[in-house]
């Protein structure tokens, strides 16, 4: 089989899953994509990159207005329209006031109008806005490392297709390589026996047969998966049906690294794993929440005032102080204050809340930590038996050569067996194929691990 059940699962996999922007390409042309530009492609429009990335403009908006809590004051402005009816006023010749109008009469109704504006800066709140704030630099720290996360996995993705792409065109070759010689010992079997000349039989056509019949099968499930990986990549690249593309690489080789001792690479997933970070980040918020909550038990100090207009059309103005005026007025208070919750079973409970979430938080970094490791581990571990595959499939792929060279020469002479030599040619293509798919998978298994302790 060209694709291995863990090869083909994951192409299809991100065939129903990618969805991305439309590449520049023009119908009819013929574009080619190395592998670094198939990458660039895929990330400069994919829409699970777009959500992350409004994920951290969310959390950057949330951030600033943590910061600006402290450093901006808060303003209300509050504004009322209603109607006053009209209160005249006098002062007697005894200094008294008076006013020709009965308290509880409503005549002449006009308008009146209030406005309050209230404003209060923040001057000392034990660290609260402070850690507030800090609580906000840390989600979107983890939001970053949330989107360098899906960045990681669609760049591995698009190396899988990539390498698949190149697996799948390698082992076309082969097939059609092998149909070709089997189609010229099938012509040279048909003129020895009709010349009447050599050992060929009609047995021996019978058993071609079933060799082109294999070989006809293997090539049209290899024709079908091709097809399934290059659309799929075509997809990845926002190209559509009538995009015409093709990769750089021509011939699948293995990718130039030299695997290191598992200590290197856990060390550095622990530090550049995004989903490791992202994690972290998580704690760090959660502990600046509770301390935090833990400032609500000390006051709130501020710098703070009101000023209030009013006017009232037809309502007397006295001008002095020591009248009490409920229209027709301006109020200016300034001072310093404080806030104070009483309510501490509250404080004490919502303390309670934040501790748990950084506790929880807590326990998810070392599962997570706990889970990447032994990913590292699973994949270090892949790479080294896919190592030492390559190196057997290589002696066996000279092995089969030289069978291949033997079954040839003999048949050439006449005294080879036809069988053998068509079991010769199927071994060999075999051990070409398998030899691709060792590679495929060592240039994967590399790609998933980059993707893991690189940031």
């Amino acid at each position: 089989m060209l694709f291995t059940k863990k090869v083909f699962a994951p192409l299809l996999f991100i065939f129903v899953c990618l969805n991305c922007g439309v590449a520049n390409s023009q119908a009819g042309s013929t574009k080619i994509f190395s592998l670094d530009e198939c990458i660039e492609t895929t990330l400069k429009k994919n829409v699970l990159l777009d959500d992350a990335q409004k994920d951290v403009e969310l959390a950057q908006a949330k951030y600033f207005k943590k910061a600006h809590a402290k450093l901006l004051p808060r303003f209300e402005l509050r504004n009322i329209w209603g109607f006053s009816t009209e209160k005249r006023g006098r002062t007697n010749p005894y200094g008294y006031l008076i006013s020709p109008d009965d308290p509880d009469e409503i005549r002449n109704l006009s308008y009146l109008t209030q406005t309050d504006v209230k404003f209060s800066q923040p001057l000392y709140s034990f660290n609260r806005y402070a850690h507030l704030t800090e609580a906000a630099q840390h989600d979107i720290n983890a939001e970053e490392a949330d989107y360098l996360k899906q960045k990681n996995e669609l760049r591995f993705q698009v190396e899988q297709l990539y390498w698949g792409l190149v697996f799948g065109k390698e082992s076309e070759h082969v097939i059609l390589d092998a149909q070709e010689k089997v189609a010229k010992i099938e012509k040279k079997l048909k003129e020895q026996l009709e010349a009447g000349t050599g050992e060929a039989s009609q047995t021996d056509l019978f058993k071609l047969e079933m060799s082109k019949y294999e070989l006809n099968k293997r090539s049209r499930e290899a024709e079908t998966k091709l097809s399934i990986a290059r659309s799929t990549l075509a997809m990845a690249l926002g190209l559509s049906a009538s995009d015409s593309f093709q990769i750089e690489t021509e011939f699948l080789e293995a990718v130039d690294f030299e695997l290191a001792d598992i200590s290197e690479y856990l060390h550095l997933a622990m530090k550049h794993n995004p989903e490791v970070i992202k994690a972290r980040e998580r704690v760090n918020k959660r502990n600046m929440i509770l301390m935090a909550e833990r400032s609500q038990y000390y006051p709130q100090f501020y710098f703070g005032g009101t000023v209030t207009q009013n006017f009232a059309a037809g309502r007397f103005k006295p001008g002095n102080p020591f009248v009490t005026n409920n229209t027709n007025f301006l109020r200016v208070k300034l001072g310093i204050g404080f806030r104070q919750k009483l309510n501490f079973l509250t404080i004490k409970d919502n303390i309670k809340i934040a501790l748990a979430n950084a506790e929880l938080a807590e326990s998810k970094v070392e599962n997570i930590e706990r889970k990447v490791g032994t990913k590292v581990e699973g994949i270090h571990a892949k790479i080294e038996k896919v190592k030492n595959k390559l190196r057997a499939g290589r002696r066996a792929l000279r092995a089969s050569r030289g069978w291949l060279n033997s079954a040839s020469m003999t048949f050439d002479i006449g005294v080879g067996d036809v069988k053998n030599l068509t079991d010769a040619y199927q071994a060999y293509s075999a051990m070409q194929i398998e030899n691709f798919q060792n590679i495929f998978e060592f240039n994967t298994a590399v790609a998933e691990l980059k993707s893991i302790i690189e940031d």
